[in-house]
């Protein structure tokens, strides 16, 4: 799934995690990812992103109202 601006990502490499990063800007070359807990920019490709560990944050990303029907249900 292509990411996009605004979504919320996390860097989990080598035992090291990297949260509260969102996606700045995006064009057809690459995806700038800002993290503003660390004051991290990163700048690449999805797939070279991907490949160093970073990923939709599942936690953050979840719709809300699905939870809620879960826990619900």
């Amino acid at each position: 799934m292509d990411w996009q601006i605004g979504q919320k990502l996390i860097c989990d490499r080598n035992g090291q995690l990297l949260t509260d990063c969102v996606v700045q800007a995006k064009d057809h070359e690459s995806i700038v990812i800002f993290c503003a807990s660390s004051s991290v920019v990163v700048c690449g490709k999805q797939k070279n992103l991907e490949d160093l560990g970073w990923q939709i944050d599942a936690v953050t990303s979840t719709n809300p109202s699905s939870v809620n029907q879960n826990v619900n249900t």
